[in-house]
């Protein structure tokens, strides 16, 4: 009889008949089982199944463990290396590092640096792992070495260096990368070559002489180990200066102009004879210094004296400059001729010898008392002083220090001339009034109103009303005028009064009358009284100064009015000004004709700066001959109209006086021919 057996690792069937399964067909971790059947070669007995094993982890393990370098430094990276790392099971080598100084870990990798000191045993262990379990750890240990100290640099002083010195030797900066901060020093000395006896870290002159070669060299040490010895700077010994014993300046002190004087005294250790020699600090040499502007008050001035053989020395003394006062050299008044309303200015010339900023002061005197004090070089004769009056200044100036004061010459205030007044000669302008035409039925009283605005005052000459008409009973006029000018009082000028109208169409005058007016509106209005339709009405033909301005305006037309005797009341006019309608109103404001009356008026009135009291003389000339028939009044001259004939230029010249000065104007004019405008039948 015969046994098969089959093997099953993890649920699967190896199909291995064999009673042994080597290790190869399994990992740890792994369930393996066997099933075995007896056979006789005919038929197959029951199969049995065995227990099932579970494969276990094998532990790693290590051989060896070694720490490098043998003997490091607190500068040395350590290495932990290990070997002979063996796992039954074939795993992965995952073995651990563990770097401990006194049983505190301080790394974990392979190298270690920058942990430790000097001093220091650093163990490193490696601990066998294949990922489950771990072997047995090995350590492996070295001691960090002390590491001597560096010395950067060592200096030998003074340098230079003179006989009767004493030598310092100074360690510069000394370090050790053990961390030690505290360090000893050993001296030696060298003069020429050779060692000198002293051991200390100062050489006296005792030593060596003038012209002798001296170093010396420092072995640092951090008390364990001594580093390199540094050698310093060689110096070689010089000779031994003067001395500059005494320094004194005369006089003490002094301004701009003064001489100061410089003196000294010295020793010499080497026993000679010093030559002195004097510096100052404003850039001269020598013994002696005068001051000039460029030494400011206040400022220090120094004399540096040199004793000197083959070597110097050197000693100062200073004194402190004094303040010069200013000048004040000139002063002038100008212009030289002044008038009241002038303005004088002063000139002024002055100087300091220091250089100084100077604040100049202007005290202004008016007739002996003073005007007005301050830093204004001008004063204005329209606050401050008149005709006939004496005008002076005084100039202070002041550097901040002291002062110095120059008076002016006087001057006179002479008289003002007065300034020349405005002329302009006007002729005289034709103008209609309007003409105002109603066709209503007229058999009450009406009201008819023509406006005229008068811009300056006049005389309205040969004033005429006019009408026509039929059947009316009777007809008054009258020349308006209203301070208010739309609305208020109305103030009776002029008025005709009691004319009897012709049943046929006619011109009725009321007679003509000059109307005196003052600047303001004035309007002319027309009263009628039972009258039928078709009466027309002429506010007639007028003469306006030529810088009249006038309009129409119509109002009432056709208005009831029940009063009777003297026209009043309160009225209400259009006065807006309108532009004249062609042939309504003709106005010529630049144009003077033939047989036209001249009038030279002065329009804008001269002023005197000086108060005085103004008067005008006119003069006339025709084409530039002399006319001398006008007739003068206080602010005007006229000359008759039966004089001017066409073409001729005619010249109004003007002088005003104010008694003692004269100023003139003048205006021209050229006259133009006369010619008539016929209106409605009716020759103007």
């Amino acid at each position: 009889m015969a046994v098969v057996y089959d093997w099953t690792v993890s649920g699967a069937s190896l199909g291995f008949d064999s009673d042994t399964l080597e290790d190869v067909y399994f990992a740890h971790g792994d369930t393996v089982s066997c099933t075995a059947t007896p056979t006789d070669g005919t038929d197959d007995g029951t199969t049995r199944t065995s227990n099932t094993v579970t494969i276990e982890n094998s532990e790693p393990s290590v051989t060896a463990v070694s720490v490098s370098p043998a003997r490091p430094t607190v500068s040395s990276t350590l290495t932990c290396s290990y070997a002979g790392y063996d796992d039954a099971d074939g795993d992965v080598d995952q073995s651990g590092y563990d770097w401990t100084i006194g049983g505190a870990t301080v790394g974990t990798a392979s190298t270690l640096s920058g942990a430790f000191a000097s001093g220091d045993i650093v163990t490193c262990t490696v601990t066998p792992d294949d990922g489950t379990d771990t072997g047995s750890a090995l350590s492996a240990s070295v001691t960090v070495d002390n590491t001597p100290p560096v010395l950067a640099s060592v200096t030998l002083t003074p340098d230079p260096a003179q006989e009767g010195d004493t030598l310092t030797c100074t360690a510069g900066t000394t370090t050790d990368i053990d961390g030690t901060t505290t360090f000893s020093y050993t001296y030696a000395w060298t003069v020429n070559g050779s060692r000198a006896a002293p051991t200390t870290r100062t050489l006296t002159g005792t030593y060596f002489d003038a012209g002798d070669d001296v170093a010396c060299v420092v072995t640092p040490s951090d008390g364990t180990a001594a580093g390199a010895a540094v050698t310093s700077n060689t110096l070689t010994i010089e000779n031994t200066a003067p001395v500059v014993t005494t320094v004194s300046i005369a006089p003490a002190s002094g301004g701009v102009g003064d001489s100061l004087t410089c003196s000294a005294s010295s020793t010499d250790a080497d026993g000679g004879s010093p030559t002195l020699s004097y510096a100052w600090s404003t850039g001269a040499t020598g013994a002696s210094v005068t001051l000039t502007s460029a030494e400011d008050p206040g400022d220090t001035v120094t004399c540096t004296a040199t004793a000197s053989d083959t070597d110097a020395d050197t000693d100062s003394a200073s004194v402190t400059i004094g303040n010069t006062a200013p000048v004040v050299s000139s002063v002038t008044l100008s212009p030289s001729a002044v008038a009241t309303n002038d303005t004088l200015t002063a000139t002024v010339v002055s100087s300091d010898a220091d250089g100084d900023a100077l604040t100049l002061t202007y005290d202004w005197y008016v007739d002996g008392v003073l005007a007005r004090s301050g830093a204004s070089a001008s004063l204005s004769g329209a606050s401050y002083f008149d005709r006939d009056e004496e005008v002076y200044v005084e100039v202070t100036a002041d550097d901040g220090a002291d002062t110095d004061s120059l008076t002016s010459s006087s001057v006179t205030v002479d008289n003002t001339a007065p300034t020349a007044p405005g002329v302009e000669v006007f002729g005289e302008v034709y103008a209609e009034l309007g003409a105002t035409t109603s066709y209503a039925d007229l058999n009450q009283a009406y009201l008819y109103a023509d406006i005229v605005l008068a811009e300056r005052s006049g005389t309205l000459a040969t004033f005429g009303v006019y009408q026509s008409g039929s059947t009316c009973t009777s007809i008054d006029y009258f020349v308006l005028s209203s301070s208010s000018g739309s609305t208020g009082a109305w103030t009776l000028e002029w008025s005709s009064t009691g004319n009897s109208i012709s049943s046929s169409a006619a011109y009725q005058s009321a007679g003509d009358v000059d109307v005196v007016v003052s600047e303001g509106t004035y309007y002319a209005f027309g009263w009628a009284t039972t009258c039928t339709s078709g009466v027309r009405f002429y506010y007639g033909l007028t003469g306006l100064p030529t810088d009249a301005g006038f309009g129409t305006a119509i109002g009432y037309v056709g208005q009831t009015y029940t009063g009777s005797g003297a026209l009043s009341g309160t009225m209400t006019v259009n006065t807006g000004y309108t532009a004249p309608e062609a042939m309504d109103v003709t106005f010529y404001p630049d144009e003077v004709h033939a047989g036209d009356d001249l009038t030279c008026s002065v329009t804008t009135e001269s002023t005197d700066d000086d108060g005085d009291a103004i008067s005008y003389t006119f003069g006339w000339d025709v084409d530039g001959v002399a006319y001398t028939s006008a007739t003068d009044a206080a602010m005007e001259s006229v000359v008759d109209g039966t004089d001017v004939a066409a073409e001729e230029v005619w010249t109004c010249e003007v002088e005003v006086s104010d008694g003692a000065e004269r100023a003139t104007a003048s205006a021209t004019v050229t006259a133009a021919y006369s010619y008539d405008i016929n209106v409605n039948g009716s020759s103007m």
